[in-house]
This record gives C-alpha cells, sequence and structure tokens, in this order.
C-alpha cells in the first residue's frame, strides 16, 4: 500500500479519503444532487450516510491494494469535492482522473489546482507510467475546459455502458513528455 500524506498548494489541500468524513461528504454529494446526477450515475445510489461510509470503505481497500488513490479536495478546511487517479493496476489500461466539486467553487480554480497537484503526485510517484488521461461525457464542458487547461489533449470520442445507457465520451491524455508544472 502506498502511503500518501497530504498534498499542499496555496488555496488547496488533497487529502487521503477518510471514512471519518463521511457525513460531510453525503451532506455535500446531497446538497450537489441535481449538479451531479447528469455526469455521475453513482449520485442516484448515494441515498444515505451509510452509503458514503461504504464508498470510503471501498476507496481505502482500493488504496491498499494499489488500484485507485482518492482525496478529498479541501479548501479552508472544508471538503469542496473529490478527485482520484483510478485503474493504476489495470494491465493494458491508462490510468485514468476522476473529479468532482461543489457547484459553488465551480470556477474558482481549485478543480485546476487540485488536479495540477494530483498530476505532480502521479508523475513523481508513478515514474514507470508515462501517461494519464481523462474521461468525461461529450456534453460536459466544465470537466473538458480542466483537462485541457492541464495540459492534456483530446484523443478521440468513444461510447461505453452507463448505468444501462450507451454513452458518449471523450478521451483526453497526458502524455509525462508533455506535462508542464503550472503552480
Amino acid at each position: 500500500m502506498l502511503l500518501v500524506n497530504p498534498i499542499l498548494a496555496p488555496d488547496v489541500i488533497l487529502e487521503p479519503t477518510d471514512i471519518s468524513a463521511a457525513k460531510e461528504v453525503f451532506d455535500l454529494i446531497n446538497k450537489n444532487r441535481i449538479h451531479l446526477q447528469p455526469w455521475f450515475p453513482w449520485v442516484k445510489y448515494t441515498q444515505e450516510v451509510m452509503d458514503s461510509i461504504v464508498f470510503l470503505q471501498n476507496c481505502r481497500q482500493r488504496a491498499e491494494k494499489g488500484d485507485v488513490l482518492t482525496f478529498f479536495i479541501k479548501v479552508k478546511d472544508k471538503i469542496i469535492g473529490l478527485i482520484d487517479i483510478h485503474k493504476l493496476q489495470v494491465e493494458d489500461e491508462i490510468p485514468q482522473i476522476g473529479y468532482w466539486v461543489d457547484a459553488d467553487y465551480e470556477g474558482k480554480g481549485y478543480v485546476s489546482q487540485a488536479m495540477q497537484l494530483l498530476l505532480d503526485f502521479y508523475f513523481k510517484t508513478y515514474i514507470d507510467k508515462a501517461i494519464i488521461a481523462i474521461h468525461c461525457a461529450v456534453e460536459n464542458l466544465r470537466s473538458k475546459q480542466v483537462a485541457i487547461r492541464a495540459g492534456f489533449a483530446y484523443e478521440r470520442m468513444t461510447t461505453t455502458v452507463i448505468d444501462g445507457s450507451l454513452e458518449k465520451i471523450d478521451v483526453y491524455v497526458l502524455p509525462f513528455k508533455n506535462y508542464q508544472r503550472v503552480l
């Protein structure tokens, strides 16, 4: 298991997820339910604090296996969203970054800072990995902009089944050779 300490930037902290924050995470999801639902099918299955407890336990178990690293995005000691790197141990798959943030904190640069912190961590820690990707819904313009600002390049559009529906997904990639730290 990779032990990770909080990762700091001027305005943002990435802190490894912990079950003790389950109520805060649930309340944040509940507050942003309408905002998150179009992009994340898991929102409709998050109906009580216990669902967030199970999710955070799963994050811990998958981190111990080395498959996923999930962080709280924190501003002034308040959780405003989550960001992760998943598919770290999946052969023939490019690791991917996923993220979501409280609607009240969109457009303020926090997700871009969190992305930069995560990319710095990823490329320093996983030196054998030469590339990372972001997959986002074709209609999710904000996520596309985060990817582009972080230096990712559009690679292709693909389709995948999400919650029983065929969805169009844009794939953005960032090879290490193109990575530039901007913080």
